[in-house]
């Protein structure tokens, strides 16, 4: 069975290094090891998975490499033994006790535990597995175990799924980590990054637990560039450190986008030419801010929200804006012209701005026009 051990009082196991240590807050890559019963009839693995207390037992790393009691300088420590091709009462055998448990009680995920230790030898002296100090070794000089020695006994888990999108009232990516179990104690360490646009997110680190697994990213300022018109595409890779476990997910940007507010043409006409004989190529536009009525996220709003209107474009020409603010029952009526283009001409696209407060920010959020020889597309979705 696969598993991982933490010192109750250090940290989780970690294989890496020889001696074992026991010091890292979260799971580590090294800290996978497999725990089996041991059949002193056959000298190996038991057939029965279940561990139970007072079983003897066996540990070893994911490759098979038997774990056991070493010295070192005159200390017993854990270390990996590659050289030993089987187990051995006295050298690689352990025995598991439940701690406040029964004598055969079966071990369940998240049972704290403690490993004793007999070597072999005339007159042995029995030992206690310890994380004192963060190096994982055998004390004989304990007659009972002390919560240095009690190690819990946790399963892996791994990255199940991983959620991403646009936060309009935030301006910022919300994204979720999802577990395919709880979390374990001391959290997980999940590295984010950006394969495609490393220029808006630059790496960084999550640690989800059981209470945070949902996070915000700020875009870095070239996000203040994109626009409706230019979106980018961005993709968020999610890889847990424990097990290597790799998601992505993609997300269309757009610049700063308020989707509960909208802009919807109401009327557009061709304006009078200076020519009797000569059609004018511009269209007058009369259109209107509101609030989205199907937006339930009204009630975070502080409503009215005062709004000024701006177009930098040299597609959108001579913008009045007619109201300061919106509110449920009061949109802000505006109008602008555009030129129509010809017909073979391809569509062309130009940036209304929408400057207000929100959150102890100014927005800039934009909405796009799009101008065809066919017509006018105010902030299409």
């Amino acid at each position: 069975m696969d598993i991982y051990l933490r010192g109750v009082e250090a940290g989780y196991l970690a294989l890496g290094s020889s001696p074992v240590t026991a010091t890292s807050e979260q799971p580590q890559p090294d800290s996978l090891l497999a725990i089996a019963n041991f059949d002193p009839l056959t000298r190996n693995v038991a057939a029965d998975p279940v561990i139970r207390s007072h079983n003897q037992v066996i540990l070893r790393t994911p490759a098979g490499v038997l774990l056991a009691p070493t010295d070192h300088g005159g200390v017993l420590q854990l270390a990996p033994t590659p050289q030993v091709t089987g187990p051995r009462i006295g050298f690689e055998v352990l025995r598991i006790v439940k701690v406040e448990g029964q004598k055969g009680e079966p071990i369940q995920p998240g049972d704290r535990v403690v490993f004793r230790f007999v070597p072999a030898g005339d007159n042995p002296v029995p030992t206690w597995m310890s994380a004192a100090g963060g190096v994982v070794s055998f004390r004989s000089d304990l007659e009972f175990p002390g919560p240095a020695e009690f190690f819990q006994l946790l399963l892996p888990l791994d990255l199940a799924d991983l959620l991403l999108d646009y936060d309009d009232l935030a301006n910022e990516l919300a994204g979720q980590v999802i577990l395919n179990a709880p979390a374990l104690p001391g959290g997980h360490i999940v590295h984010m990054e950006s394969p495609d646009a490393p220029d808006l997110f630059q790496p960084a680190d999550l640690l989800a637990d059981e209470q945070r697994t949902s996070f915000g990213i700020e875009l870095a300022e070239p996000f203040a560039r994109i626009t409706p018109c230019q979106p980018r595409t961005l993709t968020l890779r999610a890889t847990l450190l424990a097990t290597g476990t790799a998601l992505e997910e993609q997300v269309i940007l757009e610049g700063d986008r308020a989707h509960f507010l909208m802009m919807k043409v109401e009327a557009a006409r061709r304006a009078t030419s200076p020519l009797p004989m000569v059609k004018s190529k511009n269209f007058e536009v009369e259109a209107v801010l509101r609030l989205d009525p199907d937006d339930r996220r009204m009630a975070r709003l502080p409503l009215p929200l005062p709004v000024t209107l701006s177009a930098d474009s040299p597609l959108i020409m001579n913008l009045v804006q007619q109201g300061r603010a919106v509110d449920h029952d009061t949109p802000i009526r505006f109008t602008f012209s555009v030129q129509q283009p010809a017909e073979e001409a391809p569509v062309t696209c130009g940036v209304i701005r929408a400057s207000f407060p929100l959150g102890g920010r100014q927005r800039q959020a934009q909405f796009a026009v799009k101008i065809s020889h066919k017509g006018i597309l105010l902030d299409p979705r």
